[in-house]
């Protein structure tokens, strides 16, 4: 453009935008009265006219972007109360949807925009024979503005729990997480391995966070064993009862922190110990294991007393007979000889035999006169 001698005024040029529109369907509905206006062909000039299913928006055509109020129904459905509106004609239950409600504000996007009307069924009141009769009132009909509704969230808490016992160890059997049952202490003898199976449980409502597993031996088991610690590494994942996986972040000799536990959900975990010396002046051996843990705001779990357990163990400085002997299987409790009670077997077997040839070649044997 080349500035000439004078002084000049551009003027703007305008081009209308092509307007979007907003339409109510009543989604199986019929219009409560005669007023406002429907859907037609946008090419078409003649004026707009009112169906029984669908109304124009009076705040429409506008451009994209445009904010509109979204409106109250016009419609009635037989049977159904009118819920909000709907950008799919859907007769899904409304925790399924999302509801647009009326004096809402709606941005218009670049295209025409048809909400639906969501319709839930009014129940039907029922009254017992003869009630009508006898009452001298006429029943109100339901509507929608007689019925309100409100959501709350209750958090839920999770409840550990922390079962212990020694290999070796009988009577007990695990009930809601606790060992139940009177304990019998197994015995184990100098340079053989306690193994313990530790469980932990979540019997609460919510996962449990940041578990940490802590093993506290009393003075006597440390003289008498030497901690091997926890069968996991840092890092590894652990599978639980319920099929998930738990996260080790932190693992040292006595403790290991576990990353979450989902409610109704269990892990196992194993201590091993070897024994190291069988001069022990205590009958029985103590070790006890504590489970702490965390709820989702970052608060502990409070403690209680299912949160702790303990097992004993004792120790012999008396080896048991035929340790070696192949097929030696050491049961607390029964300290009867296996092997001793096998040749017994074997003898009285093979005396049973001998006794039934003798026997039988008397009989076979002519008897002389």
């Amino acid at each position: 453009f080349e500035q000439p001698a004078r002084n000049i005024i551009l003027y703007a040029i305008w081009r209308q935008e092509e307007g979007v529109s907003l339409y109510y369907d009543s989604n199986g509905g019929t219009l409560s009265d005669q007023s406002g206006q429907t859907e037609t062909d946008s090419n078409s000039e003649t004026e707009q006219q009112t169906t029984e299913t669908r109304v124009l928006d009076e705040e429409t055509p506008c451009i994209k972007a445009d904010k509109v109020l979204i409106n109250t129904n016009p419609f009635i459905k037989k049977g159904y109360h009118f819920i909000g509106w709907s950008l799919e004609p859907t007769s899904q239950s409304q925790a399924d949807i999302e509801i647009l409600y009326p004096g809402c504000e709606y941005t218009m996007p670049e295209k025409n925009v048809m909400l639906y009307a969501v319709w839930e069924k009014t129940p039907q009141v029922t009254f017992e024979e003869n009630e009508l009769a006898e009452s001298p009132y006429t029943p109100i009909a339901v509507t929608e503005l007689m019925k309100d509704e409100d959501h709350i969230n209750i958090p839920g808490a999770p409840s550990l729990r922390i079962a212990k016992i020694a290999d070796r160890t009988k009577g007990v059997n695990l009930q809601e997480g606790r060992y139940e049952g009177k304990r019998k202490a197994g015995t184990y003898y100098k340079g053989e391995t306690v193994t313990y199976k530790i469980t932990v449980s979540n019997y609460g409502t919510s996962a449990a966070f940041d578990i940490l597993v802590h093993e506290k031996p009393s003075a006597s088991w440390k003289k008498a064993l030497e901690a091997i610690g926890f069968s996991v590494s840092t890092g590894e994942t652990i599978k639980t009862s319920m099929g998930k996986t738990a996260c080790v972040l932190k693992k040292t000799k006595n403790q290991v922190m576990l990353d979450r536990l989902d409610p109704g959900d269990r892990v196992i975990l194993y201590y091993e110990a070897t024994v190291k010396s069988d001069e022990v002046q205590e009958q029985s051996l103590k070790n006890t294991v504590i489970v702490t843990g965390k709820q989702k705001d970052g608060t502990p779990i409070p403690k209680t007393k299912l949160m702790t357990d303990s097992d004993r163990i004792k120790i012999s400085d008396k080896q048991p007979k035929n340790k070696n002997t192949t097929g030696y299987s050491p049961k607390t409790g029964d300290k009867t000889p296996i092997v001793p009670i096998t040749i017994i077997s074997i003898g009285m077997f093979m005396a049973a035999v001998i006794i039934f040839v003798i026997k039988k070649r008397e009989r076979n044997t002519p008897h002389i006169k």
